[in-house]
């Protein structure tokens, strides 16, 4: 038992470590060996028990070095995700002790690879879905190794890396099996050579695992690198404004208004020297509903008709029923008479200048809702059906209990040069899930920008925006969009088709940042079918295990 302790601590802080960096340098291929110890701690054991504690102390300490930043800002939250993340990441190794016992340890890890991905997806679609705990996100820096990942989607990341580390198990036990032998040499042979033997064995087979594993991906690389060039079309300049807005600032915070103000100052500084296509603030950079508060929208429409440039930003949206007998059963509990939005809207300086001036209906702004909420903080999952479980939500400064929404994908604006661009804004933990992505990519948008909002913590929580950032570059593959990430305190970045990140602002510092953003028009396979990878790995996962149990009714 010892032994697997240490095995399985081991390799939870390999993992842990894979997602971090130092000194500029990420750790990520820590994770390429990250499984082994615990995989080759479990190959004599035939306990569920012992598969389950193994499973889950990896998948602890992983996630309580990969979120510890969580837990000096929120420490109940930060722990319960850490626990309740733990025992989601042990299922698959509870599916490994299935097969292991009915078709041996060697033939059971072979079921890992494919276990691994379609848990992950299936779990995903559940409300008590935990996205940032998952071992692909480890990958998101190494962008020359993942580039496969617009046509298998992230999930390929995890059967990629989980498959190198059975290798890396399967050649490690064929190398001890070797050197463990007797020997059947004449006593004339050298006394060494079983080692040596063993040595050529592994450094072999290693060569074929680095040939097998590693050289498609590179080769796909180059590919997309050669031939992707010729599906962008053009460039927009965009400044994302980073005015390091306080923790826990709210509607009802004298701090919120000054907030304001200083994205205000901020972009009238930026347009004496730039003169971008589109201005960029962050999530709930403007406290309040502008379709409500004639004040706000009197200040926002003025500044944009001034800077004559379009501003894309975070605000909050309301959904008033006029008819008490359809407010929801969860507004009804929270004696309401409306639905509250996180929200992003776009503004034009024509559409400013027409409300302003001629009175157009402010019902014309076009406004997205967040459709993936964050839970226990913005909504309580299930709440809708069970009201009572809203008292559970931690307001962690721009309200609770939001709603979920559903809204136009992309919002239209024209560059300085008069060309139509679409944008699609996603927030914060929209950036979580594809499904925000590749739906905006199928409704024709030329570019993401990306809202976020990472002061609600505090300024201990470096661990996650780094976890944002890594998000970033996975949905920019899997869609061959550029992300422009405006956040609150950082980081801010621009993020290219391929992945790459540029552009990035400090941590916890006021900068706008002004580059050129790539514009694309490729249709991914992963946009086009998402699903269809984690959706294979768990049809060849049920029908072997429909095989197994075949097998052994009929012995």
């Amino acid at each position: 038992m010892k032994k697997t302790i240490i095995s399985s601590l081991s390799s939870g802080i390999l993992l842990g470590l894979s997602m971090n960096s130092i000194g500029g340098l990420h750790l990520s291929p820590l994770a390429w060996i990250g499984l082994v110890p615990t995989l080759l701690a479990l190959r004599s054991s035939d306990r569920h028990v012992r598969f389950m504690l193994s499973g889950y102390l990896t998948c602890f300490s992983f996630l309580l070095m990969a979120m510890y930043s969580f837990l000096p800002a929120y420490f109940l939250g930060g722990a319960a995700l850490i626990l309740v993340g733990g025992l989601h990441l042990t299922a698959p190794f509870l599916m490994l002790y299935f097969f292991h016992r009915r078709l041996g340890w060697r033939k059971a890890l072979w079921m890992l690879p494919l276990l691994w991905p379609a848990w992950e997806w299936f779990f995903l679609q559940s409300k008590l879905s935990l996205p940032l705990m998952a071992l692909y996100l480890t990958q998101a820096p190494l962008t020359w190794l993942i580039q496969y990942i617009d046509i298998f989607g992230y999930n390929a990341i995890s059967f990629w890396l989980i498959l190198l580390n059975v290798l890396i198990v399967l050649t490690v036990d064929d190398w001890q099996s070797i050197i463990s032998k007797p020997s059947k040499k004449k006593k004339s042979a050298p006394q060494n050579w079983q080692e040596k033997y063993a040595a050529s064995f592994v450094m072999k087979r290693f060569a074929l695992i680095l040939l097998v594993m590693f050289m498609p991906p590179l080769l796909y690389n180059v590919y997309v690198q050669a031939t992707l060039p010729a599906k962008l079309n053009g460039e927009v300049k965009v400044s994302l404004v980073q005015a390091n807005t306080p923790s826990r600032a709210t509607a009802h915070d004298s701090t919120a208004a000054i907030d304001l103000f200083r994205h205000i100052a901020m972009t009238d500084s930026l347009l004496v020297s730039a003169k971008p296509d589109l201005v960029v603030w962050p999530e709930a950079a403007v406290p309040s509903t502008m379709l409500r508060n004639e004040a706000v929208r009197q200040i926002i429409f003025e500044s944009v008709v001034s800077w004559n440039t379009p501003l894309l930003t975070g605000t909050f949206d309301f959904k008033v029923f006029a008819d008490s007998t359809q407010i929801p059963p969860l507004q009804r509990y929270l004696q309401r008479d409306y639905e509250i939005y996180n929200a992003a809207a776009l503004i034009t300086p024509q559409l400013a200048w027409m409300t302003l001036k001629e009175n157009l209906d402010i019902g014309r702004l076009k406004i997205y809702r967040k459709q993936n909420l964050m839970p226990f903080t913005e909504s309580v999952p299930f709440s809708d059906t069970y009201p009572v479980l809203s008292n559970l939500t931690l307001d962690l400064g721009d309200g609770a209990n939001f709603s979920a929404g559903a809204s136009p994908k992309t919002l239209l604006f024209a560059t300085q040069a008069e060309k139509l661009v679409k944008v699609s804004p996603i927030i914060c933990w929209d950036l979580l899930y594809p499904t925000s992505a590749t739906e905006a990519v199928g409704a024709g948008a030329d570019f993401v920008a990306a809202l976020t909002n990472e002061s609600r913590l505090g300024n201990k929580i470096a661990t996650t925006a780094y976890e944002m950032e890594g998000f970033t570059r996975l949905r920019s593959i899997e869609t061959r969009r550029s992300i422009a990430k405006c956040s609150t305190t950082g980081y801010t970045l621009f993020c290219d088709p391929f992945g790459r990140v540029y552009g990035k602002s400090p941590w916890w510092q006021q900068q706008v940042a002004t580059a050129n953003v790539q514009l694309s028009s490729a249709m991914t396979i992963f946009t086009r079918y998402p699903g269809h990878f984690p959706k294979a790995c768990l049809i060849a996962v049920m029908l072997m295990a429909v095989f197994v149990l075949r097998k052994r009714s009929s012995r």
